[in-house]
């Protein structure tokens, strides 16, 4: 697993071998969302504007945006 510099001051993003990319409260510990990609992801980053970007074993990457 990998996991990024807060998205927020409050908020980091994961990316794991369960072939999810997982956003977290850091002051609380709670799951804040999960995204499924199509293979093991293998990294993550916080893009700018809030995006996230994220690329799986079969070479994808996804560029994403949480809406609250």
């Amino acid at each position: 697993m990998k996991v990024t510099s807060p998205m927020a001051k409050d908020r980091a993003i994961s990316a794991s071998g369960d072939k999810t990319l997982k956003v977290w409260h850091l002051d609380t510990g709670l799951l804040i969302a999960t995204f499924h990609c199509d293979g093991t992801a293998y990294c993550c980053a916080c893009a700018d504007e809030g995006r996230i970007v994220a690329g799986d074993g079969g070479g994808r990457v996804y560029i994403l945006r949480l809406e609250e």
